[in-house]
């Protein structure tokens, strides 16, 4: 049942995250894009994947709070697993070492809507970028 965006989070995303490189392999697309986490709604708790408490985005304007810095790390961490599998999916399929993933943020500290400094990874083969 995926009526509930706060229910079965994790296996909704890996059960797109399979469409996504299914398409990819049978050459329906060349992009994706996957949102893990809504940067600015406080709908999500992610209550069925890590248990009761706040949601994202409050976890994010934390103020300092150990607790909400522990439930935001393991919202990270849930994103980290999330982005494991895809790249698992693709390597399993031949497509990893053709394709660039891009992960990252908008921000490098929620709390205080800080835009430098973006924490980013690139993973996979590319295509011809050169740094």
């Amino acid at each position: 049942d995926y009526s509930n965006r706060n229910i079965n989070y994790v296996d909704r995303v890996q059960q797109f995250q399979k469409m996504l490189v299914f398409a990819l392999k049978c050459d329906l697309t060349n992009v994706g894009t996957i949102m893990y986490a809504p940067a600015v709604s406080g709908e999500i708790s992610y209550s069925g994947d890590i248990g009761q408490g706040i949601e994202h985005h409050s976890c994010a304007h934390h103020g300092g709070n150990t607790s909400s810095l522990e439930r935001l790390k393991t919202m990270n961490r849930m994103h980290i697993k999330l982005l494991k599998h895809l790249l698992n999916l693709l390597k399993t399929n031949g497509l990893l070492d053709n394709t660039l993933v891009l992960y990252g943020t908008d921000m490098n500290d929620g709390n205080v809507h800080a835009t430098d400094n973006i924490p980013t990874l690139l993973c996979g083969g590319g295509a011809d970028l050169k740094f």
